[in-house]
């Protein structure tokens, strides 16, 4: 009876020594190649246009388990925009019409033509409207009277205070060089009261301002005036 128990003990542990050895035998799964695939199909992408969908399929590490992965649509990512060196003008420019054979010189030329034009016309309009006055200049003699405006063709008259049996000379000019000749202006005396007049007719003088100078004979002392013609 023993001898029946050793043999079946025996061979139990035969067998139990023949498992374990068919178990060392089997190799366990490992992730290969499936899993790099699913590792490069999981990556990140910056930037992604249309929408993507993978399903992967690996083995775990069990070795008994399928798994698909749908990897879901990353949004694109949005980059703000760089701001340019370049910057617009903030006021408003014009072109301004350009005929053609037309130079800026010329352009500069009819513009300030005009203007020249007018002034040189205003210069001449004011030497005929406003005749060149005589300056007044007084030297130990006074101005008693004179015909400040006389037409021309009539009689003029001037009077001047001076000393007393004095003789005295007058010049009238009949135009801005030449001397009027007339026997009403010859040299005279003055009268006891110091005072000498002459009076002479305008006919042969040009319009405007006409100088006149009287002067003390022998003396120093004089006048200078004008009277207008017109």
């Amino acid at each position: 009876m023993k001898n029946k128990l050793y043999i079946i003990s025996g061979a139990i542990l035969t067998l139990s020594v023949l498992l374990c050895a068919c178990n060392k035998n089997e190799t366990v799964p490992s992730v290969t190649a499936n899993e790099s695939e699913t590792t490069s199909y999981v990556t990140e992408t910056a930037e992604r246009t249309n929408a993507e969908t993978q399903t992967v399929t690996y083995v775990d590490e069990s070795g008994y388990h399928v798994v698909s992965i749908v990897v879901p649509e990353t949004e694109k990512e949005t980059v703000p925009p760089v701001p340019s060196r370049a910057q617009t003008p903030a006021y408003k420019t014009e072109t301004l019409p350009h005929n053609q054979g037309t130079t800026k010189a010329d352009a500069v030329q009819n513009n300030a033509t005009p203007s020249a034009t007018v002034s040189a016309t205003k210069v001449q309009n004011a030497t005929e409207t406003q005749p060149v006055t005589i300056q007044e200049i007084t030297n130990g003699l006074s101005l008693l009277f004179k015909t400040d405006v006389v037409s021309r063709g009539n009689d003029a008259t001037i009077t001047v205070s001076g000393e007393t049996g004095k003789e005295y000379t007058i010049e009238v000019y009949r135009n801005n060089t030449d001397k009027l000749a007339s026997d009403s202006l010859k040299a005279k005396n003055a009268d006891s009261n110091g005072f000498i007049s002459w009076t002479f007719d305008t006919d042969n003088c040009e319009s405007g301002y006409r100088k006149v100078i009287i002067k003390e004979s022998n003396g120093e002392k004089y006048i200078q005036t004008s009277i207008k013609i017109n």
